[in-house]
């Protein structure tokens, strides 16, 4: 089932004249990247690892600030905001200037003008997680269960999750309470407490809770699957 992929991207805001950076002055000072979602997500780890690249590359400090809220939005609009100086970036997702075009109703920035795009850090695809307790191994199985046990829950945490549920309820033919969360860290952590019923997680960060058994991932979003 071919639902959402997940889209990592290096924005900042729209420089003026990109010209203007040579690269024996820049930078100056201190970068920053900010992340729109909380810490642990995968956007914030991928962020780190970049951020330690253009440190060592640079010589200058990188802080990592995460402004999460509004799917993405809010850190986003901080960074829209920001001096055009290339010294505040912008860990940008499918979520931020994709599906938040369609999904909200008022985008207080423009994805397209707001930004110049830096570099492409990662594509990866999401996993259906649920808990290890739920009788249902795999889709199918789930896909049966949801159908016997209407209105299961669903967290989301991001755009990517968000229309990854929508999407399996459309082509599933199934009935989920959506519930919006800050974060697909904090929809996951409900999963393992049984809070919640399942989610739709990244990668990044979904791995280390199914090796551990915390939780069982039945499903990814792209094929061929993800090993």
């Amino acid at each position: 089932m071919k639902l959402r992929l997940g889209l990592l991207v290096v924005l900042l805001a729209t420089l003026p004249v990109l010209p203007a950076f040579a690269a024996d002055d820049f930078p100056q000072r201190p970068l920053k990247i900010i992340v729109p979602f909380p810490a642990g997500a995968g956007p914030d780890n991928v962020a780190r690892l970049v951020g330690q690249h253009l440190q060592d590359a640079f010589g200058q400090t990188v802080l990592i600030e995460n402004r999460a809220g509004a799917l993405g939005s809010i850190g986003a609009q901080e960074v829209a905001r920001s001096a055009p100086d290339g010294y505040t970036l912008l860990m940008g997702t499918n979520t931020t200037h994709a599906s938040n075009v369609a999904t909200l109703k008022s985008l207080p920035y423009d994805p397209v003008k707001d930004f110049a795009p830096v570099i492409r850090t990662t594509t990866t695809a999401m996993v259906l997680l649920v808990n290890p307790k739920l009788a249902a191994r795999d889709l199918p199985q789930f896909l049966a269960y949801a159908k016997a046990n209407p209105n299961l829950t669903a967290g989301y945490g991001s755009g990517a999750s968000q229309i990854s549920i929508a999407q399996l309820q459309s082509r599933g033919g199934l009935s989920l309470i959506a519930a919006s969360y800050r974060g697909v860290p904090q929809a996951m952590t409900d999963v393992m407490a049984g809070v919640i019923d399942l989610t739709f997680g990244d990668f990044s960060v979904a791995i280390p809770q199914m090796e551990g058994g915390t939780l069982r991932g039945i499903a990814v979003t792209w094929r061929p699957a993800t090993s």
